[in-house]
């Protein structure tokens, strides 16, 4: 328990305050929520509807658009943070294109995508916002998966040729369709939910299921007590 000062101390410290904001446990717990509205924008990115963004209409990132991202080293498929002006322009421009677009080149894609924002009179930040929500809700539904010791690693994640097959594999088994079909016209988003339903038949018992707000707001209080302890101890003011 915390004594009455340490309570004012924490209210009052910008730095601890900045702490929780930024901190990503805590934001993944709190996006996690039911939200109706949220729920609907999750169900527009699943069914693949388009998302607008200035002149143009967006759609989600198929598992094809998330690999090429990857392994062309686009930092959306990395790192939304460091995404740079030309990352965007080649984010937006696929999505706003047909998944024939992969046929070209990445260089002939690159020059092609260059000021594509600034030419459709798109803010770079808008415009990073954006990518950066369709990329968290497609993968959200992985939240649901069990913690495993064994997959507690820094290493980054790998989205190569193994990872789209295998996925794309099992959807098209899950839900009985081509697995061309789901690699380029299915969005990741539910890509993602199709695996969870896979993952339940595969380990039936396994506790695979949306933690309620309940749960989750119990979890959210003991995590920030815990960085409020560890923050005092530090000698946080």
């Amino acid at each position: 328990m915390f004594t009455v000062n340490q309570l004012k101390t924490l209210a009052a410290s910008a730095e601890f305050q900045k702490l929780l904001a930024e901190d990503p446990h805590l934001r993944e717990l709190e996006e996690s929520k039911y939200d109706r509205r949220d729920e609907y924008l999750g169900l527009r990115n699943a069914f693949r509807f388009s998302f607008s963004l200035g002149p143009l209409e967006l759609h989600p990132p198929t598992p094809a658009l998330w690999a090429y991202l990857w392994a062309t080293g686009n930092a959306y498929a990395s790192d939304c943070e460091h995404a740079d002006d030309l990352d965007t322009d080649i984010a937006v421009f696929l999505l706003s294109k047909e998944w024939e677009e992969l046929e070209h080149a990445p260089a002939e894609i690159a020059a092609a995508a260059i000021g594509f924002c600034g030419k459709n009179g798109i803010d770079y930040e808008e415009a990073k916002n954006l990518i950066c929500e369709l990329i968290s809700r497609a993968f959200r539904p992985l939240r649901m998966l069990p913690e495993r010791a064994s997959e507690k690693t820094s290493a980054p994640p790998v989205f190569d040729i193994d990872w789209l097959t295998r996925l794309c594999s099992i959807v098209a088994r899950e839900c009985n369709e081509s697995a061309s079909h789901v690699m380029f016209e299915m969005s990741l988003g539910a890509c993602c939910s199709y695996f969870i339903q896979a993952m339940r038949r595969k380990n039936p018992g396994t506790d695979i299921r949306r933690r309620n707000n309940a749960e989750l707001c119990r979890e959210i209080y003991e995590y920030t007590m815990h960085l409020a302890k560890e923050y005092l101890r530090a000698g946080g003011r």
